[in-house]
């Protein structure tokens, strides 16, 4: 007897409209014996979109299928109605085709098509119906997302901050433990701080995306950017800007001060940390040759082993390239050369109280 494979699929907006795996699954079932075919595998797709061909179980069935379909007699593909398989003709296509180099034949329990002209005419046109279908059902959803945010209403998942608010609450609330840490953000970067140095803090707190990664130096730019924090809902793929329905979490001088410090700073791309513990004089000292400020980093040997050194970043330069150690207690001497001595403190607070008694009396 021929054999068939099954394939059901399910989206969790499918179950509304009873496409249960296992409502499919019994119908294929009676289908095949109905058709005299027997079952030899069942590929169970769970909360996967049909709109694209890159489906974890779909693909695991045409390998299977390309291994298989001859030596076990593999002539037929189940699915419950056309739109199990693909919600795009594109898609459908692709599809079947795949099928067609392997000689296995597409049936389905809802739509009855074949080979002929004929059917080939009904099988397009489910394909289209299920594309159709995908369509307005993503234009229903845009138009409920608008409708929202024309009311002020934030429709995708909220910034860390916030939390979701539940029905008899604004579309956000503020979260009482991430909300602080977030203010605290903005703050320090609006007096003027490093945003590197800030994200470098937040990710030693254990502050992470809502994705639970640490922030990085892109998703870090996106948070200082995101107007939602001021309680302002912007969509530029839709060109609305609208107030929401949710508390600021910052106020609006403190984002505009914060924006002006990331450019003042230019920290718009991946920024360095200019200040490093592991090497005070960075910046401090400079090169002889051209005058530039040296900058510093660590060096590892073919051992593994790594050395800290003070180099030139000048391209046209590379004069310089020392030690830390050296660089460091050299400066450590020039600095005991250039002191100055205690006695001259001394005659310096003199002179100072001479002047300001001479200030009083005039």
């Amino acid at each position: 007897m021929s054999r068939a494979v099954l394939y059901v699929r399910v989206s969790t907006a499918d179950q509304v409209d009873n496409y249960s795996l296992e409502t499919q699954e019994k119908e294929c079932r009676r289908y095949c014996e109905r058709q005299g075919l027997v079952v030899d595998r069942i590929f169970r797709e769970e909360g996967e979109s049909a709109k694209t061909v890159n489906r974890t179980q779909l693909q695991e069935m045409l390998r299977y299928l390309g291994s298989n379909a001859k030596k076990r007699e593999i002539t037929t593909v189940v699915v419950y109605r056309v739109d199990r398989l693909a919600r795009e003709v594109g898609g459908h296509h692709t599809i079947k085709a795949a099928l067609g180099t392997l000689n296995i034949s597409l049936e389905s329990v809802m739509e009855r098509f074949d080979a002929s002209p004929t059917g080939k005419l009904t099988e397009n046109l489910m394909a289209v119906l299920a594309q159709f279908d995908n369509d307005l059902r993503s234009q229903r959803t845009t138009d409920g997302m608008k409708a929202a945010i024309a009311h002020g209403r934030w429709v995708w998942r909220a910034p860390v901050g916030y939390r979701a608010g539940t029905k008899s609450e604004p579309s956000m609330v503020l979260d009482p433990v991430l909300a602080p840490v977030v203010r605290e953000v903005f703050q320090r970067v609006a007096a003027g701080e490093f945003k590197e140095l800030v994200r470098r803090s937040v990710a030693t707190r254990g502050i992470t995306t809502r994705n639970g990664l640490p922030f990085s130096p892109g998703a870090f730019q996106r948070l200082l950017e995101n107007r939602l924090y001021i309680g302002e809902i912007v969509v530029k793929k839709w060109g609305v800007t609208r107030s929401g329905d949710f508390e600021a979490l910052i106020d609006r001088g403190t984002f505009a001060l914060a924006q002006q410090s990331i450019a003042k700073n230019g920290c718009h791309s991946q920024c360095r940390a200019l200040n490093n513990s592991d090497f005070p004089l960075r910046r401090v000292v400079r090169c002889g040759p051209c005058q530039t400020p040296l900058t510093a980093s660590w060096s590892t040997s073919r051992s593994g082993k790594k050395y800290p050194y003070y180099h030139c970043r000048n391209r046209l330069c590379y004069h310089v390239n020392v030690r830390k150690e050296a660089l460091e207690e050299a400066f450590e001497a020039w600095l005991g050369e250039m002191s100055v001595p205690a006695p001259v403190f001394t005659l310096l607070g003199e002179v100072v109280r001479d002047v300001v008694a001479d200030s009083r009396t005039q």
